[in-house]
């Protein structure tokens, strides 16, 4: 007898007295019985041979056509090796100035001493990403604007690097993307520039008007929403590509469904992002609590089904079934970000030198007596060495190649202390896939089909 031999990456779960196999990089699914799982555990084994019954051939016929064993090794689609760091694109932190005082912040957004970005770093920035994409012959740079604050509170020096940034790819014959992360809040004729400037936006809104405007109050303390939905429905009309972005706490995460419904009635957007908030920065002071694990994944998928019925991409950042990655992010890539101080973060939600997490994430300084970035060779590769097949807890996680590891920063939070976190994104992110890979399995029939490939991810901020 032939001994057969294991040639995917699988994982099983049990589900209603049977069992689904899952092989994410063969693109594949299925139910299986007991028996059927037993020969495979028997084949990862090695200990495997085949029998004569024709049950068992049948079996056997599916599993080698899938490229289940005795195929050719998977191809995972991650790079591995990488050259000199070159980016091609960079996020400005032009201000930790906020016109908002959201409840939850990470980043205490408004209340630190107030810090725009010098312009020659902002220009050198966006003269090096640009120089990298025309020697690699590429045909696009791109400049993106975040921020512990809120990029439009910067104004001029928002107007001043796009108009920059569009004036030099136009001399060196390429095209710029310029998307921002904001908040909305801004007034007529700041929306029509940005509408002619800007390629899109992500807007933080974090649902009805009382959502709003309890967890998203300006500075003064008066409500948010009105200047939020002027700025939405001026885009609408102008057809501008957009996505709204709700944090969800412990006070609308039984609302979810009804979060869906309202975006789709009063908005024209397709992409909607919802994310459970994190007990971090201001909501140390303001008590803000995160929603309830298993109402929010139960919430999270009503609101799903609904939203599937409008038309409307309705994500979470931990439930990415048609990706296939080993990183969840590009912090652990080569995101080129800097903040207001000169210090360049892979990641979106530490800015500062205070923060503990910055001894991972800064990995260079701008120098301002040389006018350019200092990048630090070893801080950069210790970030590349994080990706989730050097994760021991991931190595067994039927979420391992979609959610890869998790949001860096949040498992790092703090030296590895929750400060009263009781949700948990790994609980919610595995239960999530199952049921996302068992309702593929029951849309298309016994094989999954039509996972894509996909090295980095990127995706915005907590808060």
């Amino acid at each position: 007898m032939k001994e057969h031999k294991i040639s995917a990456d699988l994982f099983t779960f049990p589900y209603r007295g049977r069992y689904v196999v899952y092989a994410p990089f063969r693109r594949l699914a299925f139910m299986a019985n007991d028996a059927t799982v037993a020969m495979l555990e028997e084949m990862m084994k090695g200990a495997y041979e085949s029998g004569n019954s024709e049950e068992e051939k049948k079996v056997l016929r599916f599993l080698k056509d899938k490229g289940i064993y005795d195929s050719e090794p998977e191809k995972k689609p991650f790079v591995t090796e990488r050259g000199p760091f070159l980016p091609q694109a960079v996020t400005l932190f032009l201000t930790n100035r906020c016109n908002l005082r959201c409840i939850y912040c990470y980043a205490f957004g408004g209340e630190f001493r107030a810090k725009d970005m010098p312009w020659p770093m902002a220009q050198r920035a966006i003269d090096w990403v640009a120089e990298n994409a025309q020697r690699a012959g590429a045909k696009e740079f791109g400049v993106a604007f975040h921020g512990g604050g809120e990029p439009l509170v910067a104004w001029k020096l928002l107007q001043k690097s796009v108009n920059y940034a569009r004036s030099l790819a136009k001399k060196l014959e390429m095209s710029v993307r310029c998307p921002s992360a904001t908040n909305g809040v801004m007034n007529s004729d700041q929306v029509q520039w940005v509408i002619e400037n800007l390629n899109s936006l992500s807007i933080s809104l974090d649902g009805t008007p009382d959502m709003q405007n309890r967890q998203r109050p300006l500075a003064n303390g008066r409500e948010s929403y009105p200047q939020v939905a002027a700025t939405i429905k001026a885009l609408d009309k102008a057809g501008f590509d957009y996505g709204l972005r709700a944090t969800i706490t412990d006070y609308n995460v039984a609302r979810m469904p009804e979060i869906v419904d309202f975006f789709h009635h009063n908005f024209k957007t397709r992409q909607v992002q919802f994310e459970p908030l994190f007990i971090c920065g201001r909501c140390l002071t303001s008590g803000a609590q995160s929603p309830d694990q298993r109402v929010f994944l139960r919430q999270f998928l009503k609101a799903q089904e609904k939203a599937e019925k409008y038309g409307i991409n309705l994500t979470y950042s931990g439930l990415r079934l048609q990706f296939l990655t080993n990183t969840f992010c590009g912090a652990a890539s080569d995101n080129f970000c800097v903040t207001p101080r000169g210090d360049v973060t892979s990641c979106f939600e530490v800015l500062e030198k205070s923060d503990p997490r910055s001894e991972f994430f800064f990995y260079g300084k701008y120098d301002t007596q040389k006018g350019d970035f200092q990048i630090w060779e070893e801080k950069r590769k210790a970030l590349l060495s994080t990706t989730v097949e050097n994760i021991p807890h991931c190595a067994d996680c039927i979420a391992k190649w979609h959610c890869a590891g998790d949001c860096p920063s949040k498992v790092l939070y703090d030296g590895g202390r929750n400060n009263g976190n009781t949700f948990s994104r790994c609980w919610v992110n595995q239960e999530a896939t199952k049921k996302a890979i068992v309702r593929r399995i029951k849309k298309q029939g016994r094989a999954m089909q039509g996972v894509e490939h996909q090295q980095n991810v990127p995706t915005g901020g907590q808060c």
